[in-house]
């Protein structure tokens, strides 16, 4: 959250301060939107937080469901 104000506190410094046109300030903000918002997100999702989730060796297998059984295996033979 502090990220996202500091960004648009330098956004409207670099128009009011810098005299950089809106329409350049406003095109770099929607280059940056996409990265950034994936940012906060990956860090505020419980489940990309570092310790979070299942530790190495305690995750389960499972057969995918797209694979055939011994007896589908058998019929197809």
């Amino acid at each position: 959250m502090v990220a996202c104000c500091l960004i648009a506190l330098g956004a409207a410094a670099a128009v009011l301060l810098f005299k950089v046109p809106f329409n350049n300030v406003f095109i770099i903000l929607m280059v940056l939107l996409c990265p950034l918002s994936h940012l906060l997100m990956m860090g505020t999702t419980p489940a990309h937080a570092p310790g979070a989730g299942v530790k190495h060796g305690e995750h389960e297998h499972h057969q995918s469901s797209l694979a055939l059984s011994k007896e589908q295996e058998n019929i197809y033979k």
